[in-house]
């Protein structure tokens, strides 16, 4: 049996334990909000929409939600001359929809 949350502070208290447990910072979610939002989004694109300048800055996020299998990175080829094409993973939709439930 569950209880419902229904205090604002207490829901967001929530999301913020959910995030932790999953060993995600606030910006990790951000980005899998932005992606989820524009899909096949570039490093930069990424890093731009949430506003942490280079796309050398949000590197470490983009991977620990590759880790976590949140986004893949669509591209043919893998080398710094390629583009980045992150798209959403389902289990990345799901834990999205578990945060904003």
């Amino acid at each position: 049996m569950s209880m419902e949350v229904k205090d604002g502070p207490a829901r967001f208290a929530m999301r913020l334990k959910r995030m932790d447990s999953e060993g995600l910072k606030p910006r990790d979610v951000l980005i899998l909000f932005a992606v989820i939002s524009r899909p096949g989004m570039s490093g930069l694109d990424v890093a731009t929409m949430v506003a942490a300048g280079l796309h050398g800055n949000v590197r470490s996020n983009v991977l620990r939600l590759e880790r976590k299998g949140y986004i893949e990175d669509r591209r043919s080829e893998v080398s710094n001359g390629v583009r980045s094409n992150f798209h959403p993973t389902p289990a990345g939709r799901v834990f999205w929809d578990e945060l904003k439930a």
